[in-house]
């Protein structure tokens, strides 16, 4: 959770660290996060899920996300990017 994600969402790391998945603020459903979960833990990454997610004020953005599974010091991590692709998707849609 670094500066630019807290800015783009709205929620504090003190908020959303140490959520189980499942119960994390961040997803907008249960399912959203089991998905995630098991594509990073079945493949060992997801590239270009798209996935809509609502900030804490309760705006709904439009992400492009990929994860990898890296191990740091012995222990598994994983590192995922967000691209906000929300322009996009409201360019894409018809008038």
């Amino acid at each position: 959770m670094n500066d630019t994600w807290v800015t783009l969402t709205g929620y504090s790391r003190e908020e959303v660290i140490g959520q189980s998945p499942g119960n994390c603020i961040i997803w907008p459903t249960v399912e959203a996060a089991v998905h995630f979960n098991s594509g990073v833990a079945g493949k060992g990454f997801l590239r270009g899920w798209e996935q809509e997610f609502t900030k804490k004020s309760g705006e709904v953005y439009v992400v492009q996300l990929s994860a990898q599974v890296l191990n740091v010091r012995g222990e598994k991590v994983v590192l995922s990017t967000l691209v906000d692709i929300t322009e996009r998707k409201q360019a894409e849609k018809p008038a």
